[in-house]
């Protein structure tokens, strides 16, 4: 942990009537009374509600979390990060928000944010440089993938409770570039990818690790996978699911836009819609979404979302509103919420909404509503309803 002292950052936290009160008819008494416990209580009930968080800020600005209501409608607080560059967050059991960030201006960054709301602190923990691959927690571990200088990764495992650290060193399996570009981590397992290089330049390439949490030694390693580009890797029923955003490049039809990585470390193709960027699970159903433009030279407009059920095989697919650039995708109760960047055209910035039907999406649903206006929004992750107390 570097020597920097936490910032604490104040919450908004109503304040008391001071001063001195001439008294009172009761009746204005009583009703004082009423408005200071409906204030004193508003900031305990937002924080049992489930939320919505939110990263945002653009180029060469500062970074900033917003959480948003469960709907995502409205905007319950902002907070200034200390993380610079922010891109990827993780939420622990105990509420405290872990942040990772990429570099800005070319200059790298070497350590990662802790935000406990319930102290108003923000703590910088070291890392490897450019710690903003993915975060993910697992059996009580934080682990942080850092793409470094793009000659190779690292992955960090953080101990939640005393910060300590220890490091793997993560080598290009080509001996030339391995850029990381996403982490998942499950049961005993760290799932890295990244981009790598390949015998034809016109191609897109990348290649996947697998790490042994318990020792955090590498216990597998993918061959480089051409057509390729992972930027999404989720856990699924002890495997992984890993998205293809370059799955649209590939000459085979019919173009498959993921894979799934089982407990044996075998890769077999997911039949989803091809350049699968962005996604998420619930159950058997995993919704994505789809972008063959994203991290290419491409010039397609073309924008999805879809579902797919990993036990009937049943598809689903929703066409968007053309150049609807999405940095994420997050299952919110029956809704599916978007972030997205303007593309210059009719889509300001913010956080879209698409109304899902018994967790399907609508075969006639109107375009996606932007729900709350956001500056450069990033990353979502979702903020459930803390576990009541026992009762005693």
């Amino acid at each position: 942990m570097t020597g920097d002292a936490p910032v604490r950052q104040r919450f908004a936290v109503p304040r008391t009537l001071g001063g001195r009160m001439r008294a009172p008819a009761l009746g204005l008494l009583i009703a004082l009374t009423g408005v200071l416990a409906a204030c004193s209580a508003k900031p305990d009930d937002a924080a049992r509600r489930p939320a919505v968080y939110v990263l945002a800020g653009t180029q060469g600005q500062p970074s900033a979390l917003l959480t948003l209501s469960a709907d995502g409608g409205k905007t319950l607080s902002r907070t200034a990060l200390r993380q610079a560059g922010a891109s990827v967050m993780a939420l622990g059991d105990d509420g405290r928000l872990w942040v990772g960030g990429r570099s800005v201006s070319g200059l790298p960054l070497t350590s990662i944010t802790v935000l406990d709301p319930a102290l108003g602190t923000q703590t910088r923990v070291t890392t490897p440089a450019n710690p903003g691959a993915g975060l993910a927690l697992a059996g009580g571990k934080l682990y942080v993938a850092a793409s470094q200088n793009g000659f190779g990764g690292a992955v960090a495992e953080i101990d939640p409770a005393t910060l300590a650290t220890r490091t793997l060193e993560i080598p290009a399996p080509t001996g030339k570039s391995y850029i990381l570009t996403a982490l998942a981590a499950a049961g005993d397992k760290v799932v890295v990818a990244g981009m790598t290089q390949g015998p034809d330049p016109a191609k897109r390439y990348a290649a996947v690790t697998v790490l042994d949490a318990r020792t955090l030694t590498i216990a597998w390693r993918s061959e480089v996978l051409a057509n390729a580009d992972i930027w999404q890797i989720l856990p699924h029923q002890g495997g992984f699911v890993l998205l293809n955003a370059a799955s649209a490049e590939e000459p085979r039809a019919p173009a498959m836009g993921g894979w799934l990585l089982n407990a044996e470390q075998r890769l077999s193709a997911l039949p989803i819609e091809p350049a699968a960027v962005w996604g998420a699970v619930a159950g058997d159903v995993l919704y994505s979404y789809h972008n063959a433009a994203w991290n290419a030279l491409s010039g397609s407009r073309a924008r999805a979302v879809s579902t797919y059920n990993f036990t009937t095989g049943q598809r689903r697919t929703t066409a968007l509103p053309d150049g609807m650039d999405a940095r994420d995708l997050l299952l919110a109760g029956d809704r599916l919420l978007l972030s997205v960047r303007s593309n210059g055209d009719d889509q300001p910035s913010g956080v879209y909404a698409l109304k899902l039907n018994a967790g399907q999406l609508n075969d006639r649903a109107p375009a996606p509503v932007l729900v709350a206006q956001v500056d450069g929004p990033g990353k979502l992750l979702w903020r459930p309803a803390p576990a009541a107390a026992p009762a005693r």
